[in-house]
């Protein structure tokens, strides 16, 4: 298997609306942590971690919120 690339940084400002705007998809209880994942549909690390959402989830405390986001 080949070296994963690089994450690439997401301007704050794609948070922000995020955030704001209640965009994406949203998964989990509703909890009082956010997570924000900014993924691409090609990208084949994004897949790959996409196996550890189940595991994630479980936490009842947990609010996942998934963001298309290609580079």
């Amino acid at each position: 298997q080949g070296a994963l690339p690089e994450p690439q940084p997401v301007p704050i400002e794609l948070v922000e609306e995020a955030l704001e705007l209640d965009a994406g998809i949203r998964l989990g209880a509703g909890g009082d942590v956010t997570v924000i994942e900014f993924f691409d549909y090609n990208c084949p690390s994004c897949r790959r971690g996409a196996r550890d959402l189940p595991a994630l989830l479980a936490d009842r405390d947990l609010t996942y919120v998934l963001m298309n986001y290609a580079v």
